[in-house]
């Protein structure tokens, strides 16, 4: 066996970035680039107004007063200049004429007709207009490769006018459940049997990650129906995840099938809890976990070493589940023979670890928002110890009472 941080050095070995593809801005949010963005156009594309207003000259009228002479709005072509004396009434986002001395803000002004008194101290030149390329100018780089596309980011590109734009494709995922216990939902239990959860918790683990399984497939627990459908998720995926089958038993086929299919191991087993008997390998650029059948443990499995590798493929500057370092709500005794990942939940600034940590059961994990890492060789944390928290993606974290 090997430790977790073993384990997770040798996945970096492996890891391959996946080729490009362009994709339209409506489906790219939450991916990575595969090129630098270099801005077509300066931005601003003109000098602006930043507040509703009045634009003026660089000089007053003999009475210290201007004559307001028309109106831009937003969208308006701007009067190619502007005389002595004269204003504009503008709006934000509006062109702002040549030669204009400053934007004043329309509280800050009196209007009597078309006469504008403005103070001395908000005669300001430049003040309140956005200068043409003041963000950056045509041919900065804006966005760098391996930036991940938040909504922002896609705002950005739009006022660029972008449609699309080139991304790192997403792994094709395929999923093998195995057991011949396993029934679907809505089938009457004989029994023995059991109703089949795990390719619903991972493919929901996956989603809620940003990725998506694209090729299901069940076997029973035997050599042949095992081969065919993991010789089929091959040929066709760039990562395949195998649930169940991986131990010893006379009935777990998993392992054997890789061997006579080619795939090189890059571990199996490894000294943490749940999720011991986990298997990684690659053939060629393809990527293969067989995860542990029970329930917890595989999900364990995917957070902690499926989802960084799948990261680590799209390129993407933070890979796995967000760490944070919070103090223990209440003291902790654990055996000390590995790493464990301790289902908990964060609140107040505090992580609570759950009694029940089970692999076989999800109750826990269903109210659980953190996994908490505790290294092999710790025993007892106190109360308000430090620890290392994973935070689970999409689950509501209680705020700090401070």
């Amino acid at each position: 066996m090997i430790r977790v941080e073993e384990a997770r050095q040798l996945l970096l070995t492996i890891v391959r970035s996946m080729p490009a593809e362009v994709v339209s801005l409506r489906n790219a949010i939450g991916r990575v680039l595969a090129a630098d963005i270099r801005a077509p156009l300066p931005m601003p594309l003109f000098d602006q107004s930043a507040v509703d207003g009045y634009v003026l000259s660089s000089r007053r009228l003999p009475d210290g007063s201007y004559r307001v002479v028309g109106m831009i709005r937003a969208g308006d072509i701007p009067p190619k200049t502007i005389q002595s004396g004269q204003a504009y009434r503008i709006f934000t986002g509006a062109a702002v004429p040549p030669r204009a001395y400053g934007v004043v803000m329309q509280e800050h002004v009196q209007t009597t007709g078309d006469r504008l008194d403005v103070p001395a101290d908000r005669i300001v030149q430049g003040s309140h207009i956005r200068k043409k390329g003041g963000h950056f100018r045509k041919g900065a780089v804006v966005l760098q490769r391996s930036a991940l596309l938040n909504a922002a980011a896609i705002g950005l590109l739009a006022s660029l006018g972008k449609q699309t734009v080139r991304v790192y494709r997403k792994p094709v995922i395929g999923l093998l459940v195995t057991g011949s216990e396993l029934r679907k939902a809505g089938t009457v239990l004989r029994e023995g049997e059991i109703y089949e959860s795990n390719s619903s918790t991972l493919i929901a683990a996956l989603e809620s990650c940003g990725y998506s399984v694209k090729q299901l497939a069940f076997a029973r627990d035997r050599m042949a129906e095992v081969e065919r459908q993991a010789k089929r998720l091959m040929k066709v995926c760039d990562v395949v995840l195998f649930s169940g089958g991986i131990s010893v038993g006379d009935f777990d086929f998993v392992l054997p099938v890789l061997g006579r299919l080619g795939v090189k191991q890059l571990f199996y087993k490894v000294a943490q809890k749940p999720g011991k008997p986990l298997y990684a390998g690659s053939l060629g650029r393809k990527i293969v976990f067989a995860l542990p059948g029970n329930p917890a443990s595989a999900l364990v499995c995917l957070y902690e070493y499926v989802l960084p590798t799948l990261d680590g493929m799209q390129m993407k500057p933070h890979r796995g589940l967000v760490q944070v370092g919070l103090p223990l709500a209440s003291e902790l005794s654990l055996k000390a023979d590995r790493d464990q990942f301790l289902r908990a939940r964060v609140v107040h600034g505090q992580v609570e670890v759950f009694t029940a940590q089970d692999s076989d059961n999800l109750r826990s994990f269903a109210e659980s928002n953190a996994l908490v890492f505790v290294p092999a060789g710790v025993s007892r944390l106190s109360a308000g110890e430090q620890v290392i928290v994973h935070l689970l993606p999409q689950q509501e974290i209680v705020a700090s009472n401070s």
